[in-house]
């Protein structure tokens, strides 16, 4: 159980997405403070020149005559006292380690949520049992005490506190079958099963 619900639960998959998302920026600020080299290499043409054949066009090259012109620009970059980098490169470790310590807390959390639910089970599910038993006796009870009072073995009086006994058994039978509903509805909530999250492919409004 506890293993479906760090499986399940929707409070989890969110804490863990942030992380996730924590990383992704991480990533990204790190290769900010990398060193970069950067290659631009373009071609033109400038002018006309009047020629019989195809090779004017690239007469302009090595000489100054007019045509085909090309350059290259190679710039090197190392972001070494860029404070606003290192500031934000800074800031994306603290937002990761708060989202693992989250994620941590939570996983930890919910597994002692999962053993709590299910030690309330059980007793909520004993305690039942035994108020069910309860009412079996003193529903057997009623009837001798009828049986007897018929016979004139009993009295009226013992019949009607038979009868007090056995509906206090009864309220505290449904008031057991109520903590027993409660506690299985608790536990599918720890567990992430209560309500299932909405597929993917339903189609939501805007605004989500």
């Amino acid at each position: 159980l506890t293993q479906t619900a760090l499986r399940e639960r929707a409070d989890l998959e969110s804490t863990r997405r942030r992380l996730k998302a924590s990383q992704i920026a991480l990533s990204g600020f790190t290769h900010n403070t990398l060193p970069t080299l950067d290659l631009d290499l373009s071609v033109g043409y400038t002018g006309a020149q009047e020629g019989p054949s195809f090779s004017e066009y690239m007469g302009s090259l090595g000489t100054n005559l007019h045509g085909v012109s090309g350059s290259a620009l190679l710039t090197f970059t190392w972001p070494l006292l860029d404070l606003e980098v290192e500031g934000n490169q800074q800031q994306a470790i603290a937002l990761k380690q708060r989202a693992e310590y989250e994620v941590t807390e939570l996983e930890r959390s919910t597994s002692i949520q999962v053993e709590r639910a299910v030690s309330n089970l059980r007793t909520s599910m004993l305690i039942l049992k035994q108020a069910q038993i309860t009412t079996s006796h003193f529903r057997s009870a009623e009837a001798n005490q009828t049986k007897m009072l018929k016979a004139g073995l009993s009295t009226t009086i013992a019949l009607t506190l038979t009868e007090e006994s056995l509906t206090s058994a009864r309220v505290q039978q449904v008031l057991s079958q109520r903590d027993y509903a409660l506690a299985i509805a608790n536990l599918r909530f720890q567990t992430g099963t209560l309500v299932k999250p909405l597929k993917s492919e339903t189609n939501l409004p805007a605004a989500y």
